[in-house]
């Protein structure tokens, strides 16, 4: 049995919950981007853009265990505007932070910040030996 959902379903609810395993999810980002209310675990795996998101603003954050999951829906449920613009909150900030370009120039940065710590610890070894 198929338990998957398409992202097409998927926008039929208006809120959505996202657990991670044994790393990160990898779906955020599209989940954001759909609008929708994310009840987002907090977890130690995370990517690039995790620290850019604020809680309450572009998500509800619910505990690894889920132990608070009823009550922040409960919460959603009742304050029908502030979820709803969570999601809209949400689906601006992929639009407007994880653009391809954005991404691109995140990665080029990393990607330079990276050789400058390698041509950094080339130099040390080189000054020190």
């Amino acid at each position: 049995m198929d338990f998957r959902i398409t992202e097409e379903e998927l926008i039929t609810y208006r809120f959505v919950v996202n657990v991670q395993n044994n790393g990160f999810a990898d779906r955020l980002w599209r989940l954001l981007s759909l609008g929708l209310v994310v009840f987002q675990e907090v977890h130690v795996f995370q990517e690039f853009y995790y620290e850019m998101l604020t809680p309450w603003v572009h998500f509800i954050p619910i505990r690894t265990d889920l132990s608070d999951l009823c009550e922040k829906v409960g919460w959603a449920k009742n304050n029908q505007e502030k979820s709803r613009i969570i999601g809209e909150n949400a689906r601006a900030f992929v639009l407007n932070k994880l653009s391809i370009d954005k991404v691109n120039l995140y990665i080029a940065k990393l990607v330079h910040r990276t050789s400058e710590l390698v041509s950094f610890e080339s130099q040390t070894v080189l000054n020190d030996g």
